[in-house]
């Protein structure tokens, strides 16, 4: 165990640091909360292993998650120009070209992480799964969701639902990391014009959003705020 908190890509670092210390050829990256149904690795392995033999060169596979505060919520997106496409799964043997997987459920093979590399630790926590994910795809690697592995994951909190819309749900705290590393991927120069756009339409959205209807108001003004300059000034790591 680490002893204290260095962010989810340290303990996935330290994880995968094991894992190839026990020559393992894969790592299944997991949170506390998340319920993978039996099968779900083997699904993502034989996935991974399909994909490869017919010379994709693989990034990570993730499984469709059910988050049963929202079962309608698709599992998989990915921007094409400058629109998110979001990806329902209609068959178990549905498998999406994505630009990135959610890291909980996530495998990933050792010999991929040798020329992607790790999680970036700076980031400490949010968007470490999209900027891995980016990072290898400006690699010449895909990721994809396997909709035949399934997983409960629940994401953030009691998802909110203004004016009739439903949208994921964080404290003031985590939309300071979620702002700050949103900030430093709009200067990554293998991010896609398309993620800068989402980006900016996250940040601008939710500093209007939470604000005006979400209390701690002014603590979501003041963490979001910060967020912002902190990225722009390329202070990272744990605030």
């Amino acid at each position: 165990m680490l002893g204290q908190n260095y962010g989810i890509a340290k303990a996935q670092n330290t994880g995968i640091q094991f894992a190839k210390l026990c020559n393992a050829k894969f790592v299944l990256l997991l949170d506390q909360d998340s319920m993978p149904m039996v099968d779900m690795a083997q699904k993502l392995y034989l996935a991974h292993t399909r994909l490869v033999d017919s010379g994709v060169r693989v990034a990570a596979v993730g499984p469709r998650y059910i988050d049963e505060r929202s079962p309608d919520r698709p599992s998989f997106s990915r921007i094409s120009g400058l629109r998110l496409h979001r990806l329902a799964c209609r068959s178990n043997n549905d498998i999406f070209l994505v630009d990135f997987v959610i890291a909980s459920g996530s495998l990933i093979s050792m010999q991929t992480l040798e020329t992607v590399g790790n999680m970036c630790e700076p980031f400490f926590i949010d968007q470490v799964d999209i900027e891995w994910g980016l990072r290898a795809q400006s690699l010449g690697y895909q990721s994809y969701g396997v909709c035949a592995a399934v997983m409960k994951h629940a994401l953030g909190e009691t998802p909110l639902s203004i004016f009739g819309l439903r949208m994921l749900n964080h404290g003031p705290l985590r939309h300071y990391y979620i702002f700050r590393n949103a900030i430093r991927l709009l200067f990554r120069s293998n991010t896609p014009l398309g993620w800068r756009m989402r980006f900016l339409r996250v940040i601008i959205s939710r500093m209007v959003i939470y604000p005006l209807f979400v209390a701690p108001r002014l603590r979501y003004l003041s963490m979001m705020s910060l967020g912002i300059w902190h990225g722009l000034i390329g202070r990272m790591g744990m605030l």
